[in-house]
């Protein structure tokens, strides 16, 4: 018998809820298929067969749903609909069950009534496999089990027991309870609930796993809870589970980078590849104000667009908070551009709830074409092309390869670095125990006229372009170089660019230069991108084995976004790992975000590799790394970066607002 996701055909009978419905369903663990009349039904149940079809705004109710019982005999069906045309269930085939629900009713809502209805017939008699859940416990407010109907002879969610009087708390992870207690606690005031947890399993059968729960209230003093296991890697037919954004639908950045890792190893696409980046204006203080909810509609009105405007086989993301990307192929930028400027226009027709006079959502765009199959380059190119949106008064559209745009960015480093007319400034990397700084990073700030002590992000597509990155690493090694000579007691990393990672003269000119300074091995720690341990072996290994021998500290940087692999921490000699904002910035809300943290911070520990959280800047986030065992921390809830002579004459230990807070009380 096959262990399968349970299959879910969606007929979608014209515009309206249908598709956004298909949309939600794939962040819940089920294998859901849209179709569009009858014969698409067949083709996407001949490999699959259906577990449940849900039927969205039939024009003709009583007439498709006789059809459909005619064309899958025995086959529950799900009808959402506000029609007032009765369901009758005459001709219905002996055993089918039917279930009509109102469309109206929030998309939360109707995404349970269909986990509820998978859950039923997961037991029904004659299905040909073995669904992996859901399964259907209530439970009083808290936590314990009234009654609870399972899919797997009697084992709840793939192995673990669970009888009416047990408490369900117990069999989740410590630090996932208060969590689920809050959810209990107000599932008679709120909508459906969705969240993943980790089971420690019940009365010692079963082995711990990840899993789905969403949480409703039932009746009086009773609260639903559908669990569902989820399983990564395994025997199990269907979508992997971490594709979608749990919010939006879309692809979660796991998926575009994996996908992106895919197409690098393909031929290059007929035409040409660009990368979109859309990051929304303030948007930040708008979700402080509105609040978690009416912001999780706004960030689902904002996928819609995407959708719309660069739809299949276009890949679109939601890559983090208030970040969303599109990758295209076979446009060229005339286009692209007439698309980017009408996403704005429809995103500025999206209501903001809360704001009176009528709020317009507005967003930076920036658009980076992908060249030699280098879809990084491309990524970080458009990040540089939002910068300067933003820059610009945000709402606009910036094409990063424009040559107007490389001209003015080449002609602006060229006269930095000729002139000196730039600067290092200087951020500190704690620990939390006591606030002082293990180390500085050290940072480039540009003065570029009527743009003071722009970052070298910004620059960093002139850089690239005409050959002046490796130049410049060497430079600004230079100067740490020279503050550590006056400064005996510091440390400092610097940064180093992938065109100098893999130039011919790399490690070779960094070590001379390091060697200038006494104990300039152990006071140097060079951190070096992930993409940059993505060329081959024979690249990587000697210039890694070079700084090793040199007891030079290597730092893998930016770690979780674009291009890393786990294998990086055990293949090569790293000193530490720099945890991504992609990843910190969220780990209070994303349980599998928070996973993927303790997955690194537990092999670097067993490696002896030193974590570092970036962009740190809430005593929250800053709580739950600590519980997640991250050594290191940096952001602005230690210190924003500040010019070299101010940080480093700072004798007293930088003293965190969290740290200020805990002495007072």
């Amino acid at each position: 018998m096959e262990i399968a996701l349970p299959h879910v055909v969606v007929r979608v009978c014209g515009p309206g809820v249908g598709s956004d419905l298909v949309a939600a369903l794939t962040v819940h663990p089920v294998e859901v298929t849209e179709a569009r009349d009858t014969s698409e039904m067949h083709r996407v149940s001949a490999g699959r067969p259906a577990i449940l079809i849900v039927v969205v705004d039939p024009p003709a109710p009583h007439r498709i749903v006789s059809e459909t019982w005619a064309d899958f005999p025995g086959v529950p069906i799900l009808i959402v609909s506000d029609s007032a045309e009765p369901f009758a269930s005459d001709g219905a085939v002996a055993g089918s069950v039917l279930t009509a629900i109102r469309s109206g009713q929030p998309l939360p809502d109707i995404c349970w009534h269909v986990l509820e209805a998978v859950s039923r017939a997961a037991r029904l008699p004659g299905i040909t496999e073995h669904p992996l859940g859901p399964d259907l416990i209530e439970v009083d407010q808290r936590g314990i089990v009234i009654a609870g109907e399972s899919s797997a002879g009697g084992a709840f969610s793939g192995g673990f027991h669970i009888r009416p009087g047990d408490s369900l708390l117990p069999l989740i992870e410590p630090l996932e309870q208060p969590m689920i207690a809050r959810m209990l606690e107000r599932a008679h005031a709120s909508e459906p609930q969705f969240c993943t947890v980790r089971l420690l399993g019940g009365h010692g059968h079963g082995r711990g796993h990840t899993v789905a729960i969403a949480v409703r209230s039932a009746n009086p003093g009773r609260v639903a809870v559908l669990v569902q296991p989820l399983i990564f890697g395994g025997p199990i037919v269907g979508r992997h589970v971490n594709d979608r954004d749990p919010i939006t639908g879309l692809l979660n950045r796991w998926a575009v980078s994996r996908a992106l890792e895919e197409l690098e190893k393909k031929e290059p696409p007929v035409g040409q590849a660009a990368v979109i980046l859309v990051t929304l204006d303030g948007f930040a203080d708008i979700g402080s104000y509105i609040g978690h909810r009416q912001t999780d509609v706004v960030l689902l009105s904002v996928a819609s667009v995407m959708s719309q405007v660069f739809p299949y086989p276009a890949l679109t993301s939601r890559l983090m908070g208030d970040s969303f990307l599109a990758y295209v192929t076979n446009a060229d930028n005339d286009e692209l551009l007439r698309r980017a400027e009408r996403m704005l226009g429809l995103l500025g027709k999206i209501e903001v709830p809360g704001f009176e006079p009528r709020f317009t959502l507005r967003a930076s765009v920036g658009v980076a074409s992908v060249t030699d199959g280098d879809h990084d380059l491309a990524l970080r190119l458009a990040e540089a092309a939002v910068g300067e949106a933003r820059m610009a008064g945000g709402n606009r559209v910036v094409v990063a390869g424009s040559a107007e745009f490389t001209g003015a960015q080449t002609r602006e480093l060229t006269r930095s670095m000729d002139l000196g007319s730039w600067e290092v400034w200087l951020q500190p990397v704690v620990r939390d125990r006591d606030g002082r700084a293990e180390f500085h990073e050290a940072l480039a700030r540009f003065s570029t006229g009527d743009r003071h002590l722009a970052s070298r992000a910004d620059l960093f597509m002139a850089g690239r372009a005409d050959g002046l990155l490796e130049r410049f690493d060497r430079m600004m090694l230079q100067r740490a170089v020279e503050m550590l000579a006056a400064h005996p007691q510091a440390r400092l990393s610097v940064n180093v660019s992938f065109e100098t990672f893999i130039s011919k003269s790399f490690p070779g000119s960094f070590l001379e230069i390091i060697r200038r300074v006494p104990d300039g091995g152990r006071r140097i720690i060079l951190e070096i991108a992930s993409r940059c341990m993505a060329v081959p072996d024979a690249v990587v290994r000697p210039r890694l084995e070079s700084l090793a021998a040199a007891g030079v500290a290597v730092a893998l940087d930016d770690f979780g976004s674009g291009i890393c692999r786990l294998r990086y921490l055990t293949q090569w000699p790293l000193a530490m790992v720099k945890l991504d904002q992609l990843v910190t910035g969220y780990v209070d809300d994303d349980p599998l975000q928070r996973e993927f943290v303790r997955t690194v911070v537990s092999l670097c520990r067993a490696r002896g590799i030193t974590t570092v959280a970036e962009y740190t800047r809430r005593p929250d986030q800053l709580a739950r790394l600590v519980e997640d065992g991250v050594d290191l921390f940096q952001g602005e809830l230690f210190g924003m970066p500040r010019p070299a002579a101010e940080a480093l004459a700072a004798a007293a230990p930088v003293v965190t607002r969290a740290a200020a807070s805990r002495s007072e009380s």
